[in-house]
């Protein structure tokens, strides 16, 4: 053998050696790759857990699951939402909320963000979720009557996509305590929207607001403006599937939202640590933990900022992941609403057919007075299928100052009639969005009131709308102090708006009402929305003399009801002691219960002073 094949052979001998090596090494990798593996075993099936307190439902009583019944495009909006206390629509109207193409469909809000709000150059898309109201005025806004407890409501969640955009996107979120935009607001950091899928983003109302935020979540007791800006870029499509704000799982009356995660890893580097995320079923996930042991092998994670649904749970190390079998089904919380006694008060009571037997409504030309500019300053009035048709001229330059005297020839007790509401529609052009009216009365004599006292403006919408004002002793002036409905009311006028022109009005009616009575029977009626189907929702009913359900002073008239068998229960009122009421309802599906007020207070008649007749005298 020749040096060459010497060399040759000993070559082959080494590289087959070699070969052999690295096949070797391959398999061991492969081997190591293969033995790295979580398995989630638990939830190993479907669990259902109670749905975490959320404002929306708490105090609403309507979840922010991208519906509006009423929804016809921009003028569908309501607003304020239903002034009467109830709130049907998920995102409050803005005439700069810049966005575009809007609408509600299965479950879901659509648009697309625009520059074109407003004159402004830099587009800043918003939704707003809870409404401040106008700067000064009758607060008929969602924040108004049911401002944020910034101590119990604390994570913002929201699930969105991008439909358009390869780019990230960031959302982020703002709050007030005022409605003055000149007065300091609070904002979190940005969330990121990564495309390509629904993504669920979260954020802690404490912990991601940067300290440039000119407010803080927990330096105020409540918040009255709530608003979730999308996106920052225009032209981008974007869909929401749901919003919440959760309430702080921490707290002591919080629903039991915790739940046991279990795994097994195997083949995890030392010291390696899993993260756990809740996922839907369109792929959308939320973190939920990070940071935990891979060797623990089990968990306790809080589900109170989910949405009602499905969610698997997947738990993630170094590249390798698995999800579970089973799910958690979060609980779809009832949506409730005590619908008598409310706001409107007793509905079959009103001062103008009680006591002038001509009910403001049907309107009919006795109800107002026309004799001169000073009463009415109405142009074009007409009576036309019960209603007032008039021209109203211009409400902001005198003598325009449009208004509608009504006919009080008798004086309003103000000690009975106190529920006040009207409904009526003022023209508004596709570029306004509104105006705000006035009430003005008076206990002198002659067509202007002497003295004056006036309401704070009163926000008005486009369409037909019920403005329920609810108790007139609650009603600030435009000092805004409140308690002035009183005494013998001898002059009652309506201003329909300040608009510097002239606007078509259609009045319908006005109403004065009595509060509702028990005397010593009275209906207390429900809605209830239960999305679960349960077979029952147990249902009790209290009688609170202060709205505060923590001081002990709520007395039980009836527990154990069933809500889903009946909507109403006949109370008895002759065992309590005469007074105002509020009536506080608790509702349970046997995994959530959830506490509503009524709108409006119930009067317990004593059993020796009689009943107040339908003239107005007892």
């Amino acid at each position: 053998m020749n040096l060459q094949s010497a060399r040759s052979v000993v070559s082959r001998g080494y590289f087959s050696r070699r070969r052999l090596a690295i096949a070797a090494l391959l398999a061991i990798c492969v081997e190591c790759a293969q033995a790295q593996s979580i398995q989630v075993t638990e939830p190993a099936d479907d669990i259902r857990v109670p749905e975490g307190r959320s404002y929306a439902t708490w105090e609403l009583g309507n979840r922010w699951d991208m519906q509006c019944p009423d929804w016809n495009g921009f003028s569908g909006f309501p607003g304020d939402p239903l002034w009467d206390g109830r709130f049907t629509c998920d995102l409050v109207v803005s005439r700069n909320r810049c966005v575009t193409n809007e609408s509600f469909e299965n479950g879901s809000y659509f648009a697309t963000s625009t520059s074109a709000c407003n004159d402004n150059e830099n587009p800043d898309p918003n939704l707003i979720l809870v409404s401040p109201g106008p700067v000064a005025g009758v607060g008929l806004s969602n924040g108004r009557i049911h401002p944020i407890q910034t101590g119990v409501y604390r994570h913002f969640t929201v699930k969105i996509r991008t439909l358009n955009t390869e780019n990230n996107q960031g959302s982020m979120v703002f709050f007030q305590t005022s409605a003055d935009a000149n007065e300091p607001f609070g904002r979190t950091d940005f969330g990121r929207i990564e495309p390509g899928g629904w993504r669920i983003l979260s954020f802690d109302m404490l912990q991601d607001v940067p300290a440039g935020s000119q407010l803080t979540w927990d330096g105020q007791d409540e918040a009255i403006g709530f608003r979730y800006d999308p996106v920052p870029n225009e032209g981008i499509d974007f869909e929401i599937d749901w919003a919440r704000l959760s309430g702080d799982p921490a707290l002591a009356d919080a629903p039991e939202t915790e739940a046991g995660v279990q795994w097994t890893a195997s083949g995890l580097a030392n010291g390696s640590e899993v993260s756990i995320s809740a996922v839907d079923e369109d792929g959308a996930e939320l973190l939920l933990a990070e940071g935990i042991p891979a060797t623990a092998g089990s968990a306790t994670v809080d589900l109170a900022r989910l949405a009602p649904g499905a969610y698997a749970i997947r738990i993630a190390s170094d590249g390798v992941s698995a999800t579970s079998q089973g799910r958690f089904l979060v609980n779809a919380a009832p949506e409730f609403h005590l619908t008598e006694p409310d706001r409107r008060g007793d509905e079959s009571r009103d001062y103008a057919l009680d006591v002038l037997g001509n009910a403001w409504g049907l309107m009919d030309s006795g109800d107002i007075l026309t004799g001169n500019t000073a009463q009415t300053n109405l142009e074009s009035i007409a009576f036309l299928g019960g209603e007032l048709v008039a021209d109203a001229p211009d409400g902001g330059v005198s003598p325009g100052d449009p208004r509608i005297t009504f006919a009080t020839p008798v004086p309003i007790d103000t000690s009975i009639y106190r529920m006040l509401s009207y409904e009526y529609q003022l023209e508004i052009l596709p570029d306004q969005i509104g105006s705000v009216a006035r009430i003005h009365w008076g206990t002198s004599t002659g067509v202007d009131p002497t003295p004056d006292t006036v309401t704070d403006d009163i926000r008005v919408r486009r369409g037909f709308n019920t403005y329920v004002l609810g108790d007139m002793r609650n009603v600030p002036d435009r000092d805004g102090v409140i308690g002035q409905w009183n005494g013998d009311v001898t002059v009652l006028r309506f201003d329909p708006h300040e608009v510097d022109a002239t606007r078509e009005i259609v009045f319908r009616n006005l109403r004065i009402r009595p509060l509702d009575t028990a005397a010593p029977l009275f209906a207390i009626r429900w809605e209830v929305d239960d999305i679960e189907g349960s077979d029952s929702l147990a249902l009790s009913l209290y009688l609170d003399p202060d709205r505060d359900p923590d001081n002990g002073n709520e007395v039980l008239i009836a527990e154990n009801l069933d809500a889903t068998a009946a909507s109403s229960f006949t109370w008895n009122s002759s065992q309590t002691p005469a007074g105002e009421f509020f009536v506080l309802a608790e509702v349970s599906d046997g995994f959530n219960t959830v506490s509503r007020y009524a709108t409006g207070p119930v009067v317990v008649v004593a059993e020796d002073a009689g009943l107040i007749f339908a003239d107005g005298f007892e």
